[in-house]
């Protein structure tokens, strides 16, 4: 898919069509990117820009490791907020997915009871 396909993000449209530029004309790149000129020099400008996120990602991804990659977003917040970061549940939320962290879901253990009245039901 190209770069017209609208899943990749505008930032990094704006840096592909910056490496191309030597060879095409701007114009003809922001056309196949579908991308507005006002936008692409919009992020040219914040290419040097220090990423504001970038220790908040660490410490998400420290607390996650810290408890054996069991706490989901909501529980990373609180801790994070129980260390003195005071941090939106969504951002936090955007900032795992970015990383690619998920929390892992233990199996839950089927007591004997609760399996031999599911089996009754199933037998009627």
């Amino acid at each position: 898919m190209g770069l017209d396909g609208g899943w990749i993000r505008p930032e990094l449209k704006a840096r592909i069509i910056e490496s191309l530029r030597p060879g095409f004309k701007l114009r003809e790149l922001l056309a196949y990117a579908k991308m507005s000129k006002s936008t692409f020099y919009y992020h040219k400008h914040r290419f040097d820009e220090p990423d504001r996120h970038e220790l908040l990602r660490a410490r998400i991804v420290e607390v996650f490791e810290d408890n054996e990659k069991r706490y989901g977003y909501r529980r990373i917040t609180g801790e994070l907020r129980r260390r003195g970061i005071m941090v939106n549940h969504e951002t936090v939320c955007s900032l795992m997915k970015e990383v690619d962290i998920r929390a892992v879901v233990r199996e839950g253990v089927i007591s004997p009871t609760k399996a031999i009245s599911a089996s009754l039901h199933l037998t009627c």
